[in-house]
């Protein structure tokens, strides 16, 4: 669950520019997250992302032939 809570925040990221001013590292992302209450590794947060990102392409790639 703390990967979803995770990806939520840095969703939140895009369009919050308060939350996301200073981001410039991965390491960043970790303090903003920590703030934000999410506990969670740099390791599970490392494959979470891969994850979602491998299953947006999967489907932004199936969309393709629609």
């Amino acid at each position: 669950m703390s990967i979803q809570k995770a990806l939520n925040v840095i969703d939140r990221l895009k369009t919050d520019t308060k939350l996301s001013g200073s981001l410039r590292t991965f390491d960043d992302l970790l303090t903003v997250l920590e703030k934000e209450q999410v506990e969670i590794s740099k390791e599970a947060l490392h494959k979470g992302f891969l994850l979602d990102w491998k299953m947006r392409w999967i489907k932004s790639t199936s969309d393709l032939g629609k």
